[in-house]
């Protein structure tokens, strides 16, 4: 006597709610992994000197609309890859509807000190990157500096300060700030700032002892240094999310095989 044929372990559902909870792993694997645009080019103002020069940073076009802090990176040559401060994190000097002039906060020679190690001549890029509340960067104007081995530097020549973009007054803070909402930029950008190099008090002033106030006509404000919570924060979320949603698969999955043998067991006896 021949044994009935057993049910399919699996229904041919299960594969469809496996396969839809897997799309949706994707899609927030997708979103968390995604990075700032590049917005335009970035001028320096001076095009040449040397690292204790004060920058100015010129931008071709304004950050995008969410916009509330910017900050600036010094990234290549010798340097970590996540790059040097050279603009701490701060709402002054910004616009949202055209082309800006900001200045740096730090020197190179205050980026090379930071990184604890002596400047290394090579190609460098400047960074200035748009960020919102909650410290997720938006978009990056980008500058090349060549650092020669005499401790002297180029740059390309870019964006020039215009009486336009120099009148940018500063970001003030969102209309939706209410009690509670936080004032500063959110702790988290890509390459953030670590306590101030020595030297270097926190309101930005050069170890040099110059103002880094440049040629710009706004005022800079007290730094609020970036750290790494709060771009880390949505990671986690969607990571959690992620998680429950591959437990969720799992269990689903043993109850539907549960379902699919009992049948062909009951036959058998």
């Amino acid at each position: 006597m021949s044994l009935p044929d057993q049910a399919p372990l699996l229904p041919r559902t299960t594969p469809t709610a496996v396969t839809v909870l897997l799309a949706l792993l994707t899609v927030l694997g997708a979103g968390s992994s995604a990075q700032a645009a590049t917005q335009g080019r970035l001028g320096l103002t001076p095009v040449a000197g040397n690292l204790k020069a004060v920058l100015d940073l010129t931008t071709d076009g304004p950050c995008p609309a969410d916009t509330t802090h910017a900050y600036a990176l010094l990234r290549g040559g010798s340097l970590p890859t996540d790059g040097q401060v050279l603009r701490d994190t701060a709402r002054s000097g910004l616009s949202r509807d055209a082309a800006f002039t900001t200045g740096a906060t730090r020197t190179l020679a205050d980026a090379f000190l930071a990184a604890g190690q002596a400047p290394a001549a090579g190609e460098y890029t400047v960074e200035l990157t748009c960020i919102d509340e909650a410290g997720q960067a938006l978009g990056t104007f980008t500058g090349p500096l060549t650092l020669a081995a005499a401790g002297t530097w180029t740059s390309a020549p870019g964006p020039t300060p215009t009486a336009a973009s120099l009148a940018a007054g500063g970001l003030g803070p969102p209309a939706d700030t209410g009690a509670g909402a936080p004032t500063s930029a959110g702790a988290g950008a890509p390459g953030q700032p670590g306590p101030s190099p020595a030297g270097t008090p926190a309101d930005g002033t050069p170890s040099d002892g110059t103002t880094a106030t440049g040629t710009t006509a706004t005022a800079l404000v007290a730094v609020t240094p970036v750290s790494q919570g709060t771009t880390v924060r949505p990671l986690v979320g969607a990571g959690l999310l992620g998680g429950a949603l591959v437990a969720l698969a799992l269990a689903l999955t043993r109850v539907l095989r549960r379902r699919a043998v009992r049948p062909g067991l009951s036959e058998q006896r």
